[in-house]
């Protein structure tokens, strides 16, 4: 029960937070600045860490920071709920704050800034989860970007990213910037798993590639 009391005093506290923000952000400082003193320490640690502030005072650091970093801090922190991150959207369009859609060659967990706008999370997309996008981060970091979705089902482990991720990913656009429509993407999917699985079955067996 105490678990159970603390979870949901950190639901609040976190209401308030992503309010005050909101508030500072769009000029509304009467009021929000106080927000501060009663959020869950962890909770404003959290926020502060992302924007690199020290948490205390926290309100007037943020004031004087650029909004676009308060909106992809508050999305991040909002990433599982769809409404909110519609809403938040929403705000962002209205202040001229772009949106950039997930990307599979350089979206992170969380959403992220990227000179002046904001970086869709691969964390956000219903249907993804932490451990598949570590994968994916991981693999492009180390052999760089994928080429096309044929080259993503080869180099990617697939035990971690599986058909519903990737069709998740997909269908929120990820892979566009390949250059392949959506809808090629999902035709050919089953096809680039299947060949992806052989080739890393052929790695993991010393069996050279085509061509070698």
């Amino acid at each position: 029960w105490k678990l159970a009391i603390l979870w949901d005093e950190m639901r609040r506290a976190r209401e308030r937070l992503l309010h005050a923000i909101a508030d500072i952000s769009v000029g509304k400082v009467s009021g929000a600045v106080g927000t501060f003193a009663h959020v869950h320490p962890d909770v404003e640690a959290h926020v502060c860490a992302r924007l690199g502030l020290t948490p205390a005072p926290a309100s007037s650091q943020i004031v004087q920071r650029d909004r676009h970093a308060f909106y992809f801090s508050v999305l991040s922190l909002v990433g599982a709920s769809i409404e909110k991150i519609a809403e938040y959207r929403e705000e962002c369009r209205a202040m001229g704050i772009a949106i950039d859609p997930p990307d599979i060659n350089s979206s992170e967990f969380d959403f992220t800034g990227t000179s002046g706008a904001i970086r869709f999370g691969l964390g956000a997309v219903k249907g993804v989860g932490e451990k598949a996008v570590a994968a994916i981060s991981g693999e492009r970091q180390k052999a760089g970007p994928f080429r096309d979705l044929f080259d993503f089902c080869e180099r990617v482990d697939l035990t971690l990213v599986n058909k519903g991720c990737l069709e998740a990913v997909i269908c929120a656009g990820a892979f566009d910037r390949t250059g392949w429509m959506r809808k090629a993407l999902f035709d050919a999917l089953e096809g680039a798993m299947q060949a992806g699985q052989q080739t890393q079955r052929d790695r993991r067996n010393g069996v050279p590639p085509d061509g070698a």
